[in-house]
């Protein structure tokens, strides 16, 4: 989509250079190409936005070179027709490939569980409120209190990661987060190791960390099935060496004390290493087990050193999930 910018901005020049009573016209043109390349690269796909870009470039070329009012009106008219066609073919594919996925994520679930895929799809469905409910009738009290009650809810968690993983909006801020890793890498609490598995096929070497359980187990019958290397570990006393990239996403919240064990991370990110952490403190009616912590972790990581290095494009022009304040990319300077 940069290119497509980059070729709208040449137009502007060229039709400037040769036409001053056009700039008003072309710079308004200029201004819905920027508009749609920022809504359209945020929604996380890149050709549909260098495709917008193009068009609107074209448009604005073709407009200013015939400027008579029914060629403008037939020029916008052709694109509001092709981007409405491009919009419905992209929404079905988009279908098409999400029902695919849950095809394949029953597929994995019901051949690691032992159920058959009826009892996997109920579970995707329920165990979101079945965890809101086992919080509510008894909540854990202390960090050893509420590793055990993830230890033993980790079978209704591996359902509940599982459907949220399936949502568009979370692929698309993975695909982000996969971009932006480098190096050596470890996954604090990651769950049923999608982010993990999926560093590792793009060469990293990676290492999951997560509490014992089904979740973890799971994790790991996937990456011995397609032979990926990930190393597996239980505590961060087991975890040797430092990290150029350091990955925790929706876990401090889950932690009765996320203090120390943020304090752990930074000590073994390594110098110029990136951290990508969330934020979202705070219970919900659908996760009562989200601690409410008085925690700017913001200013938490800068106080131990680190730099904010998220950048306007990780802002505004990537994934939405990305973009979101709770969302941090924190660096550690190299001294």
């Amino acid at each position: 989509p940069l290119h497509a910018l980059a070729g709208d901005l040449a137009i502007v020049l060229l039709v400037a250079g040769t036409r001053t009573a056009s700039l008003l016209p072309l710079g308004v043109a200029l201004g819905l190409a920027l508009v749609l390349f920022v809504l359209v690269a945020d929604s996380g796909s890149r050709y549909l936005a260098g495709l917008a870009l193009g068009a609107v470039g074209l448009a604005a070329l073709v407009w200013l070179a015939w400027p008579a009012p029914i060629l403008a009106v037939a020029t916008l008219a052709v694109y509001t027709v092709g981007a409405v066609a491009l919009a419905t073919a992209l929404v079905g594919a988009a279908d098409e490939r999400h029902r695919v996925d849950v095809a394949e994520t029953v597929d994995q679930l019901s051949s690691f569980a032992l159920v058959s895929p009826e009892q996997a799809e109920e579970l995707l469905a329920t165990a979101t409120g079945i965890l809101a409910r086992s919080w509510n009738d008894d909540p854990p009290v202390g960090p050893t209190a509420t590793a055990r009650w993830y230890e033993q809810n980790s079978e209704y968690y591996l359902y509940d990661l599982a459907q949220f993983h399936l949502a568009y909006k979370h692929i698309a801020f993975m695909i982000d987060v996969v971009s932006l890793a480098r190096g050596r890498t470890l996954d604090y609490g990651a769950g049923i190791g999608d982010l993990a598995l999926e560093l590792t096929r793009r060469g990293h070497e990676s290492t999951y960390l997560d509490v014992d359980g089904r979740t973890k187990s799971f994790a790991a019958w996937r990456a011995e099935r397609d032979w990926l290397p990930v190393t597996f570990v239980s505590s961060l006393d087991d975890v040797e060496g430092e990290f150029d990239t350091i990955v925790s996403l929706d876990v401090f919240e889950h932690l009765a004390e996320p203090e120390p064990v943020i304090d752990g991370l930074v000590d073994r990110l390594a110098p110029g290493g990136r951290m990508i952490v969330t934020a979202y403190f705070g219970a919900t009616k659908a996760h009562p087990m989200h601690f409410d912590h008085d925690l700017d972790l913001g200013a938490f990581l800068a106080a131990r050193g680190l730099v904010d290095a998220k950048s306007f494009a990780m802002r505004h022009l990537r994934s939405e999930f990305l973009g979101k304040r709770g969302v941090l990319v924190y660096e550690k300077p190299v001294r």
